[in-house]
């Protein structure tokens, strides 16, 4: 069975580069089971592929390379771009195994939020100077396995510059790292604008008590076939 997966750019930067790409998946007949889904997202090269089960419901199924996860904040933002730009609706909210996952758009960010004990537990750790954070080849130590590094551009606006290295989850360095914006604004008790890794551009900022927004702008990519 050939399987079409719709890619695009999450976090991309104002010209529509860099970003994190996410495969989104329609599968309005439920022709794929989870081990096929999950064999696909294997297989797609992606660290999360999207899985659209009805169009009016909104419900999606999230699966990484490994297991099925309730949310990822590039693979939702890029899905809930990818599903009004295909299919020419409006961007509402998802529903994904946890519940509903609010969706908005302002001034060409598209918008998720999600309760931050659905998000991964990055480790945070503030390096020195932005000069020090870019000369870095990989994590600081050993125990670093799914780190995300950052520095002040400029405290007082919220720049921050970052960068993820997760190789406990077989991701040498992320591009893109939507959820652990989400921790780091959360933990600073304030809205963030995060340049991370080689150009991506992620905004964060506090919700109600518990969970975060994250942000960005998307760019569609050609779509590649999966064969299972």
């Amino acid at each position: 069975m050939n399987v079409k997966l719709h890619v695009y750019n999450a976090f991309c930067d104002d010209d529509g580069e860099f970003g994190n790409p996410v495969g989104v998946v329609f599968d309005f007949d439920s022709l794929l089971s989870n081990e096929a889904r999950q064999e696909l997202a294997a297989k797609s090269g992606f660290s999360e592929c999207v899985f659209v089960n009805d169009l009016e419901k909104r419900s999606i199924n999230t699966f990484t390379p490994q297991n099925e996860i309730p949310f990822a904040g590039h693979a939702t933002v890029g899905t809930a771009y990818a599903i009004s730009d295909i299919y020419d609706v409006p961007m509402i909210d998802l529903n994904g195994v946890d519940g509903s996952i609010p969706v908005w758009e302002e001034n060409g960010v598209v918008w998720v939020r999600s309760d931050l004990s659905a998000t991964p537990p990055w480790w945070h750790e503030r390096v020195v100077s932005r000069e020090a954070l870019e000369a870095l080849d990989g994590p600081q130590s050993a125990n670093q396995v799914h780190a995300q590094l950052w520095a002040w551009i400029d405290e007082t606006s919220g720049s921050i510059r970052s960068r993820t290295f997760a190789p406990g989850w077989g991701i040498p360095e992320d591009e893109a790292n939507g959820s652990g914006c989400m921790r780091l604004s959360a933990a600073l008790g304030r809205e963030i604008k995060v340049l991370h890794g080689k150009g991506s551009l992620i905004f964060a900022k506090q919700s109600e008590p518990g969970s975060a927004d994250v942000g960005g702008r998307v760019a569609r990519r050609p779509p590649v076939i999966i064969n299972l």
